[in-house]
């Protein structure tokens, strides 16, 4: 009888970790197919402050961590979902009574102590089950084009330059971000990028050097194709944005009144291994990917997203994406 309640405490406290960001609904939403599964869970999100009380590397590696005034073993964590965010800790010691003259230098070797500490965290986690990773969340969208092109898939016709004169002899051409979507907040107000259509106009009234922009051919659109990989499977939807001038270039510009159609879509085969390729090579369990199909009926990959938002796919095609990655999570005795 001592045993089985033993037993029964130790399955109380195993539980699920997630971090995110406090905005993200998907995330909340597969928490509420988590709370219908009866599963424990933990949520971490950007303004929650971690601490690493302590770290075992011996016969039974172990970290003991402080979330939320609660510690927390890593050895009662059995799955882990890395959303968004991250694990952000703070330099808690006052070191006032150093030196000026070598205060700065002090406060810089700790902070890279600290750092060295959680990026330990995230390749021990990892081991876990698991789903995301913040070690591969920020894949690079230059070298993704590359390894695409080079696994075969076609790609557009991109540049970088920041000269005037080089820009790429396509008519027409799109810009975008080289990195990610840049969000500005003037406060009752959000501003962001999109991909915009460069007119003649726009470059002959452009200085002859400016900071390094990315190019590329606009594409001749049939539709777009949004994929969510997950678990080795992908869950592809086809969008007709190019039926709306306010989506054509860039379906992100949502049309509330009146929204794109979209539907369930199965990519040939020769795609689907090329993009199976393409998410092995940079170690994804999981990610948003854009693609185009042209009036030509070329496949044309645009970008991986690791974090990418998936309720676009999950809700209009029934695929129930927030109850597949909950229950991804909940199998971490497979």
């Amino acid at each position: 009888m001592v045993f089985k309640t033993k037993l029964f405490l130790f399955i109380l406290i195993v539980m699920i970790l997630i971090v995110s960001e406090i905005t993200d609904d998907s995330t909340s939403e597969v928490i509420d197919w988590l709370l219908r599964f009866n599963q424990k869970f933990i949520r971490i999100n950007e303004n929650d402050r971690i601490e690493i009380e302590a770290v075992d590397i011996n016969d039974k590696p172990e970290i003991v961590l402080t979330i939320k005034d609660e510690k927390i073993s890593t050895n009662n964590i059995n799955s882990y979902w890395f959303r968004r965010g991250g694990f952000y800790s703070k330099l808690n010691i006052n070191i006032s009574n150093i030196d000026e003259g070598v205060r700065d230098t002090v406060k810089k070797h700790l902070n890279n102590e600290l750092a060295t500490l959680t990026t330990y965290l995230y390749h021990f986690i990892e081991q876990k089950h698991h789903l995301g990773n913040k070690l591969t969340d920020d894949v690079n969208k230059l070298f993704c084009l590359l390894k695409a092109h080079e696994l075969g898939l076609r790609i557009p016709r991109t540049q970088i330059t920041k000269t005037k004169k080089d820009i790429i002899n396509s008519n027409p051409i799109v810009s975008k971000g080289i990195h990610s979507v840049a969000c500005f907040n003037l406060g009752t107000m959000y501003l962001g990028n999109y991909t915009e259509e460069v007119q003649a106009k726009d470059i002959e009234e452009s200085e002859e050097f400016f900071f390094p922009s990315l190019f590329q051919e606009k594409l001749d659109k049939k539709y777009e194709l949004r994929l969510f990989f997950l678990d080795g499977i992908f869950y592809t939807t086809c969008i007709f944005s190019q039926l709306d001038p306010k989506t054509a270039t860039d379906f992100r510009k949502y049309n509330l009144k009146k929204p794109n159609r979209v539907v369930p879509y199965t990519l040939p085969s020769e795609v689907y291994n090329k993009l199976q390729m393409l998410m092995s090579f940079f170690k994804l369990k999981t990610a948003s990917i854009d693609m185009v199909v042209t009036k030509d009926d070329e496949f044309i990959f645009l970008e991986i997203n690791p974090v990418g938002q998936f309720g676009m796919v999950s809700y209009p095609c029934n695929y129930h994406l927030e109850m597949k990655i909950a229950s991804y999570l909940i199998r971490y005795e497979e």
